[in-house]
């Protein structure tokens, strides 16, 4: 709301403003929206305050670049420091779930690594992908999961990630013409996850 982006510009004057997920700031087709008015103000704060106040604009990269395009003016006061994290690795991936699941006095067997890397394979594919929120969600469907085991069991199996694989959108691909490299391929992912 319009009124509380002015109170959190002013709370912010001297130090920095940080906008998580801003892309929502981004104007629908150019029509004038809260969050329109809200960018507006925060573009001319921007300009009066510049000596005075820093913005960080933080959220994934293709919706920023969103973002920027929906205003001319809010390229240029961005002055080109535009820094891009990248995404965790799979290892660093499942070393977060690891140490969550330590948190919680469960451990991850050894038989139930290769089934992991392939649940957070399957979850990078998702257009929805949360990086290191793909940990945390999988560490509550695990938790999810072990409910419905005795709860002396402090360990995650193979069949517990298994468990939380997402519902299969499947084709028989065998009555599918050609596609040969590709059902060889989806083949051997059904190996390994296996």
């Amino acid at each position: 709301d319009l009124q509380r982006m002015r109170e959190k510009i002013e709370e912010a004057r001297g130090g920095v403003l940080f906008i998580d997920e801003a892309y929502f700031l981004a104007p629908e087709e150019r029509k004038s929206t809260p969050e329109q008015k809200c960018l507006e103000t925060l573009l001319t704060a921007m300009e009066n305050y510049k000596d005075d106040l820093t913005v960080i604009f933080a959220g994934y990269e293709k919706e920023i670049d969103t973002l920027i395009k929906s205003n001319p003016g809010l390229k240029s006061r961005m002055y080109d420091h535009n820094f891009v994290f990248e995404d965790y690795t799979d290892d660093e991936l499942m070393q977060i779930f690891q140490h969550l699941l330590k948190k919680d006095g469960l451990t991850l067997i050894e038989d139930a690594k290769d089934a992991l890397l392939n649940r957070i394979s399957a979850a990078r594919a998702d257009e929805n992908f949360g990086n290191a929120r793909t940990a945390e969600n999988l560490e509550q469907q695990i938790m999810a999961v072990l409910l419905k085991k005795p709860k002396d069991q402090d360990i995650v199996t193979k069949a517990d990630i298994l468990a939380t694989m997402p519902p299969s959108r499947s084709v028989d691909l065998d009555q599918l013409i050609g596609l040969d490299t590709v059902k060889q391929e989806l083949a051997a992912f059904e190996k390994r996850v296996k």
